[in-house]
């Protein structure tokens, strides 16, 4: 094993290294993102305003997990929240219709930052789920 390593801006000691190991063994059923709050409060890692640097903390895990210096539990989808409103198909025409030949023809442009559950916002999901079905695919 290294002496010391630098990964996420931060010096891991053998001995950090070791102890994180372990303590994330001894945690199997907590979510990466559980690790990684619970990991900032233990080494006391806060940004400017005092406030944990979650976010940090867990790509600092998910790095040692690519280097294969600690193994994280899998993925957990949380989305309790979603499961629970009622999924409501849009019919989309994609495109639409044929753009027009010049940006004038569009105008006036109006700007609509739609709320959830308005129609605006179902057809917005609808085609972004689309696009990025068709990136994927």
């Amino acid at each position: 094993m290294q002496a010391e390593i630098v990964c996420q801006g931060r010096q891991l000691s053998a001995e950090q290294l070791s102890w994180l190991q372990q303590w994330i063994g001894i945690h199997p059923d907590w979510s990466r993102q559980r690790l990684s709050r619970v990991l900032c409060q233990e080494w006391d890692w806060r940004n400017g305003r005092g406030r944990l640097k979650d976010f940090a903390a867990r790509s600092l895990l998910e790095k040692l997990a690519y280097r294969g210096l600690v193994t994280l539990p899998p993925l957990q989808w949380q989305s309790s929240h979603c499961r629970s409103k009622p999924v409501r198909a849009t019919v989309l025409e994609w495109p639409p219709q044929p753009p027009p030949p010049s940006l004038s023809q569009l105008l006036p442009l109006q700007w609509i930052v739609p709320e959830v559950g308005q129609e605006f916002w179902h057809r917005f999901d609808a085609y972004l789920q689309s696009y990025h079905s068709c990136l994927s695919g």
